[in-house]
């Protein structure tokens, strides 16, 4: 899996003032605070977490597994776009790009079952014409990666970081919200901190 922040430092500057100028509008000034990022962090120790809705970002997330995507879309004011397999899934598969995730596990051969699932593809390939794409993708397993561009306002993507870093959680979930967290800048690191299940079990999961 890889994630990539897709907004800009100078934009993610922007918003921050932002909602550093609702911030203080809620208590009658219309501004921008002196330092916004020391502001900020003194709404978040207080829990004011709507004016972090006025915060975006946009990620780019790599081989990510149709079932985690699953998971992923169960959560609120999150906007994705998914790369389409209407029309990329005959190509990736023919080209030999098809990649799939499998968890680590007790069952140290499951890497085989995934092999004989990409096998079964591409043996095939020469039926998928005659099926089309439309009716290939009913066919193809949860493992199967695909890429997809996520964007969400801090806020939301603080309370998936919450739920979603715990032990308790799917493990590739868990790396989805360690990826994004160490997507940021590292200024900005605070905007997540407090989320991280464990920061230390966060180094664990990401070598």
């Amino acid at each position: 899996m890889n994630v990539t922040l897709l907004t800009s430092k100078d934009y993610l500057n922007q918003m921050v003032m932002i909602a550093s100028t609702a911030a203080k509008c809620s208590r009658g000034k219309m501004e921008v605070d002196k330092d916004p990022i020391a502001h900020l962090k003194r709404i978040q120790k207080y829990g004011h977490e709507n004016i972090f809705e006025h915060i975006n970002l946009s990620f780019a997330v790599k081989d990510l597994s149709r079932a985690c995507l699953m998971e992923l879309e169960r959560h609120r004011h999150l906007s994705l776009t998914v790369e389409s397999t209407r029309y990329t899934l005959h190509q990736k598969v023919l080209k030999g790009e098809s990649k799939f995730y499998y968890p680590k596990t007790y069952f140290q051969r499951i890497d085989v079952l995934v092999d004989y699932l990409h096998t079964v593809l591409l043996n095939n390939a020469g039926t998928y014409p005659l099926l089309g794409n439309d009716v290939l993708k009913y066919l193809i397993p949860e493992c199967l990666c695909t890429n997809l561009v996520l964007t969400a306002n801090v806020r939301a993507l603080r309370e998936m970081i919450k739920k979603r870093t715990v032990p308790q959680a799917l493990q590739e979930f868990r790396d989805l919200c360690y990826a994004i967290y160490d997507a940021m800048p590292v200024d900005y690191n605070f905007l997540f901190d407090d989320c991280i299940f464990d920061p230390e079990d966060k180094k664990e999961n990401t070598k």
